[in-house]
């Protein structure tokens, strides 16, 4: 668990970034923002996020 909150939690500096998205795509774009720091890519395809 302690390792999900790690690497998923989006913290106050990338909370900016996600806010200002449209709504719609905040959740996507916070998902690959946080595999991008993770990873330092991309996903190849969306069945790669956890």
């Amino acid at each position: 668990m302690d390792e999900l909150v790690d690497h998923w939690t989006v913290l106050s500096d990338e909370a900016s970034l996600v806010n200002a998205k449209q709504e719609s795509t905040r959740l996507a774009f916070a998902l690959l923002l946080k595999f991008y720091t993770q990873h330092g890519r991309s996903p190849a395809r969306p069945a790669r996020l956890p």
